[in-house]
């Protein structure tokens, strides 16, 4: 079923015994609901009920009906009006290896679902960050973000097929970085993902580095261009170039601000800004909601001043796309990158 307005399909298979199973396509990776279903001639068509499946519709399509009337009986596509909304809906039968299809690829981004591998990392053959994924099922595309020689660059590509244990999509090109196809092998709740490219890189799940940054064993990170601590892209190392400025702290505190101490030597004068994060719909994209800064233990105020000189790391902190957090480290230390999803703005902030 996909109503008139273009959106997500749902996927109706009715057997004789009474019962209904409903699935969406595999842009809404839920389970499948087994239900039953009743017909009721009425003088306006035959009425259609789906027993107990206003929830799951719901969820599936905000707003979608679960009692319906059609109007005309026919063979192929049958004009449906949903007996709640009255919206308007197109039911379309489909050969029983077409739907087994869809509940193949659906069951692929299930067990993709379960493993943290919607969004996840690439990472070279010693395991050291090299790009960031996001797979968008609805917008039907996959979102690549690469780090190399310190620039930043994005790539989406169109997902062509989602099969059983596989995604194709349009070949991704970064010059010498070249991707056309991510692959998955499912062994019971074992999910391994492989992507095809000439490079020995490999595909990492990424679930864990917001918890990680949430939660009590996180420890304060630090990027410094003064002190040479991590690193950044350009502009934001140009603010961090400022010499009154030393450590910016993404601190372990309860707030997660961020902490630097913008004077001389001889004094104490801390300044933070607080995260307000929030975490939304895709599990490594972190939102940072900004407020005032503040100065907890007194001192010159030098706020403004500083809320100008590093006004590129803030805006970048504090973007309203959020920003992807991705685990590194070597042999000596541990790293979090912060990237913009969409701009050339990163952070390498050291432990």
């Amino acid at each position: 079923m996909g109503d008139d307005a273009g959106r997500l399909s749902l996927l109706f298979r009715f057997r004789t015994d009474g019962t209904v199973a409903i699935t969406s396509d595999y842009r809404i990776p839920d389970e499948t609901l087994y239900t039953k279903y009743y017909f009721l001639r009425e003088p306006e068509g035959v009425r259609v009920f789906l027993s107990n499946a206003q929830n799951y519709l719901s969820s599936v399509l905000p707003g979608s009906d679960a009692s319906f009337i059609i109007p005309q009986l026919g063979t192929t596509d049958l004009k449906v009006i949903g007996t709640e909304t009255g919206s308007n809906y197109t039911w379309s039968s489909r050969e029983v290896s077409a739907v087994e299809a869809e509940e193949s690829a659906k069951s692929t981004v299930i067990a993709l679902k379960r493993a943290g591998l919607i969004n996840g990392v690439i990472r070279d053959a010693q395991g050291h960050f090299k790009a960031h994924y996001a797979i968008s099922l609805l917008k039907n595309e996959i979102a690549f973000s690469l780090l190399k020689d310190r620039k930043l660059t994005h790539s989406v590509a169109k997902i062509q097929e989602v099969s059983e244990n596989k995604f194709t999509f349009e070949s991704t090109d970064f010059g010498d970085f070249r991707v056309g196809e991510l692959s998955f092998r499912i062994m019971d709740s074992d999910v391994q993902m492989t992507i095809d490219n000439d490079h020995g890189w490999v595909v990492t799940p990424n679930k864990d580095v917001v918890p990680y940054f949430t939660g009590k064993d996180y420890k304060t990170h630090i990027v410094s261009k003064n002190n040479s601590k991590g690193d950044a892209s350009d502009q934001i190392l140009s603010d961090l170039s400022w010499l009154s400025v030393g450590d910016v702290e993404i601190s372990d505190r309860e707030a997660r601000p961020l902490v630097m101490c913008p004077g001389p030597q001889d004094a104490i004068w801390y300044i933070f800004f607080d995260a307000n994060l929030s975490v939304r719909s895709e599990s490594d994209r972190i939102y940072f909601s900004r407020t005032p800064g503040y100065m907890p233990f007194g001192g010159a105020d030098r706020i403004a001043e500083t809320e100008e000189k590093l006004r590129h790391l803030l805006e970048f902190w504090y973007s309203p796309e959020g920003l992807y957090m991705v685990r590194d480290s070597d042999k000596d230390h541990q790293y979090i990158y912060f990237l913009s999803p969409m701009g050339d703005a990163w952070i390498k902030a050291q432990r």
